[in-house]
């Protein structure tokens, strides 16, 4: 997981170079809303060189992204919630977040 106060499209690249290179392969789309950090140039440049597409969500739509919702309520109820970190450091060094 990566962790940081925000995520800018070009660290989102980075990021999925990064699970690309571990699990080999691209995903064949990314399931997104509408925001910023998904429709830059950053993001779409890295679809089309990986040949991955996008699949966006209308706003205020949550449902159409289940799985992702699902997921992000499990993270901050089981892990953000009940953590107390005094820095980002902190948190990036929680073995649970790497």
């Amino acid at each position: 997981m990566h962790v940081d106060h925000s995520i800018t499209a070009d660290q989102t690249g980075v990021v999925l170079e990064r699970l690309v290179a571990q699990r080999g392969r691209a995903p064949e789309y990314l399931r997104c809303d509408n925001g910023p950090e998904t429709t830059a140039h950053a993001l779409i440049d890295w679809c089309r060189q990986t040949g991955a597409t996008t699949r966006y969500h209308d706003p205020g739509a949550p449902w159409q992204n289940g799985y992702a919702e699902s997921f992000h309520s499990r993270v901050r109820d089981e892990l953000l919630d009940v953590e107390l970190f005094s820095c980002l450091a902190d948190a990036r060094a929680d073995r649970r977040l790497a």
